[in-house]
């Protein structure tokens, strides 16, 4: 059986979908929040999710608001190292969290 191009392109996206069905909520366009995870690695796949650049402050300070959050909460501060920002990091996203709240 010859495989085209387009078939294999079928064959990838299923098997992608496949595996984030098992790591995602079922339903449409909500991120579960799994028992157990790694707060860093449920962030990568929001941030990956929403088009957004991983290690950027202000995309862990729009999680944290999302997730309802403290911003130097120990789910923060585990982001933070998973991503090796460093310290002032944890900082900036306070700054960031704060100048949104007031709106």
């Amino acid at each position: 059986m010859k495989v085209t191009y387009t078939y294999l392109i079928e064959i990838i996206r299923e098997a992608l979908e496949q595996d984030l069905r098992g790591r995602l909520d079922p339903q449409a366009g909500h991120m579960s929040n799994l028992e157990g995870s790694d707060p860093g690695n449920h962030y990568m796949m929001w941030a990956k999710t929403n088009g957004l650049h991983p290690a950027d402050t202000r995309a862990v300070a729009s999680y944290a608001l999302e997730q309802s959050l403290e911003s130097d909460g120990l789910e923060v501060r585990e982001i933070i190292q998973h991503l090796s920002l460093g310290v002032d990091a944890i900082e900036d996203v306070k700054q960031i969290i704060n100048s949104q709240e007031r709106f």
